[in-house]
C-alpha cells in the first residue's frame, strides 16, 4: 500500500455519529482482546464530549481500522494515551500511525505517548522508541 493512498484522522465529534458504524467493529475487535474498564457507550460518550478522540484510518472510500486517543495530565506533564486499537492490514500502516500519534502529541504539548496491549505491539513499536515500561496483572475475582 502506498502512503498516499492512507488515510488516518481524528474523527470530528461533531461527525462521529456518522462515522460510528465503520469505526464500531474495529473498536469491538479492540475491546475483545483485552479485558479493561470501558464498553463502546462510554467510549462513544467521552470522544463525544472531547474528552478522547476517535481515529479512523482507510484507504480510499474502504475503513482499515481505528483506533483511540486520550490526553490526560500526570505529575510528568501531559501524556497521549492510545487505548484502544483493532483493524485489517495493520502492519501496513503502524508505521504512519505511530508518527501521526507522535506529531499529534507534541501539539498538544505532550512529553509521552502510552499504549497498552499485548506483547506484540512493543515488537512492532520497538522500531519508533517505544519501550515497556510497566506490565499489567489482573485476576478476575467471583
Amino acid at each position: 500500500m502506498a502512503k498516499s493512498d492512507l488515510y488516518i484522522s481524528i474523527v470530528p465529534r461533531d461527525k462521529i455519529a456518522n462515522v460510528w458504524p465503520k469505526v464500531e467493529p474495529f473498536l469491538i475487535e479492540a475491546m475483545g482482546t483485552v479485558p479493561r474498564q470501558t464498553d463502546l457507550v462510554t467510549l462513544r460518550g467521552q470522544a463525544e464530549r472531547g474528552e478522547a478522540q476517535i481515529w479512523i484510518v482507510a484507504e480510499q472510500d474502504q475503513a482499515l481500522g481505528a483506533f483511540t486517543t486520550k490526553i490526560y495530565k500526570s505529575n510528568r506533564g501531559q501524556i497521549c494515551s492510545v487505548e484502544w486499537l483493532g483493524g485489517n492490514k495493520l502492519l501496513s500502516w503502524i508505521d504512519i500511525m505511530a508518527e501521526i500519534v507522535e506529531k499529534f502529541a507534541r501539539k498538544h504539548k505532550c512529553v509521552q505517548v502510552e499504549g497498552y496491549g499485548r506483547m506484540a505491539w512493543l515488537r512492532v513499536l520497538k522500531k519508533h522508541g517505544y519501550e515497556m515500561q510497566t506490565i499489567t496483572f489482573a485476576k478476575k475475582l467471583d
